[in-house]
């Protein structure tokens, strides 16, 4: 059995030793500063992704359509769960009606907010930060892609996310099961 010795800048030194079965293993060290975990505590974050969007996009139906926002994660365990921040300016351009926002994992819906109400007695719209939080449990370590869509609530007017620019974001956060 061979060792790998590694002697500290000032003191001290770090013993890699070869496991005594036949067979290969493989440690990744972090590219930069960090910790080389052996163990996971269940409710440990693992990683955390994040993406911010803030071109104005319209939508005068009642159909969804992608609210810009989408970013993608692997989880690192089938048992990991996924936690969902987000935030996303919205206008709706007359006084009566509203917006539904929802979630999207991959193609499958999995938070809907049904009619955030904009309404204003002067019948020229509104504007509401919707914001959300929800924890998923994917169950897969294949790549995931979590998205914003949004829909008019009916065909009277427009409904806006990201009006005049305004930075919507998501973020993702793996947290071990």
């Amino acid at each position: 059995m061979s060792n790998l010795t590694i002697l500290g800048d000032t003191s001290g030194s770090v013993v890699l030793q070869a496991p005594a079965v036949a067979g290969s293993g493989t440690i990744t060290l972090p590219t930069t500063g960090g910790t080389v975990r052996t163990t996971t505590t269940p409710g440990t974050i693992l990683q955390v992704v994040s993406a911010t969007y803030s071109t104005e996009i319209s939508n005068s139906t009642g159909t969804y359509s992608d609210a810009g926002l989408s970013v993608s994660i692997t989880p690192s365990s089938s048992s990991s769960k996924i936690l969902i921040l987000c935030s996303q300016g919205m206008f709706k351009s007359t006084g009566s009606a509203g917006i539904y926002m929802q979630v999207l994992r991959n193609s499958t819906s999995i938070l809907i907010n049904g009619r955030l109400g904009i309404t204003d007695s002067a019948g020229v719209g509104g504007f509401v930060l919707w914001s959300c939080n929800y924890l998923d449990s994917p169950a897969t370590t294949s790549a995931i892609t979590y998205k914003t869509q949004f829909r008019n609530y009916n065909t009277t007017g427009t409904a806006y996310v990201n009006i005049d620019g305004s930075t919507a974001q998501i973020a993702l956060m793996e947290i071990a099961g």
